[in-house]
């Protein structure tokens, strides 16, 4: 669970591409934080209690530990995302990235509801937007199999995928 949750702050595409737009003119983004892999972290800050709670064991006390003093503060007024003349960056661009930068999956807002932000209006077209038929089934997340079973679990999608495929 732990590794899900945070890996997909990062592996977000919505938030991959605002961070992209926000950051690249400011090089002194990478230099000023260790890492550009750490600076969600450093954004959102420490996850909220209720978030904590859901995380098990050695996750949470090192969330604890490595997070300790970290507070989320509104992006708009982080220097990292104004622009070279000093600019107030974009407010949907800042209220979509803040929504998407959740820690907790269950906070932070699906994809179509991402879609509906404002930010993204002028390429919004429903008709070309298909909803799945029902939620996405992340039970597989808590399983405990080896690199074997994943194999042949993965094999087993696959082969089913490629039987039917989805219908658009």
């Amino acid at each position: 669970m732990f590794s899900s949750v945070y890996t997909s702050v990062l592996k977000n595409p919505f938030c991959a591409e605002l961070l992209r737009r926000c950051i690249a003119k400011q090089t002194t983004v990478c230099t000023k934080y260790n890492s550009v892999r750490n600076l969600p972290a450093k954004l959102i800050g420490m996850p909220s209690e209720d978030h904590i709670a859901k995380i098990d064991g050695n996750a949470e006390k090192w969330v604890r530990t490595a997070l300790a003093g970290m507070v989320r503060r509104p992006f708009a007024d982080l220097p990292q995302f104004r622009g070279p003349s000093n600019e107030t960056p974009d407010a949907e661009a800042m209220d979509l990235l803040e929504r998407l930068l959740q820690y907790d999956p269950d906070v932070r807002p699906t994809a179509e509801e991402a879609l509906r932000h404002p930010f993204f209006s002028e390429y919004h077209v429903p008709t070309d937007e298909p909803i799945a038929a029902q939620p996405f089934d992340k039970a597989f997340e808590k399983l405990k199999l080896d690199a074997a079973g994943w194999k042949e679990m993965c094999m087993r999608e696959i082969a089913e995928f490629r039987r039917n495929p989805p219908k658009f």
